[in-house]
């Protein structure tokens, strides 16, 4: 099995990622610290493509990553996870950094 990893850091998004999967299985990390409308949109039509393609019966891994803080961006990856009913793992993660 062959998977694609794709990791996505911003704090705006402007453009619409295009992707093509030829292999069985997809995973996709996201990890956002601010989302704008425009990066909304963008982030809507990959979970569009994603659905497309798991409906196509690609198995498909989506992890929402989250700062363990902001409750909002928990929740916006959940309401993806809930719209396009697609499994969706949110994990929070640490922004504290330890001083020695």
């Amino acid at each position: 099995m062959i998977k694609i990893s794709i990791s996505m850091t911003s704090y705006i998004i402007h453009s619409t990622p295009t992707w093509i999967w030829t292999k069985e299985q997809l995973t996709l990390h996201m990890k956002y610290d601010l989302i704008d409308p425009k990066a909304v949109q963008a982030v809507l039509q990959l979970f569009r493509r994603v659905k497309q393609l798991s409906l196509d019966g690609m198995n498909t891994n989506l992890i929402w990553f989250y700062k363990e803080d902001d409750h909002l961006m928990r929740e916006m990856g959940k309401d993806f996870r809930d719209i396009f009913n697609l499994e969706l793992s949110a994990r929070a993660y640490s922004t504290s950094r330890q001083v020695a």
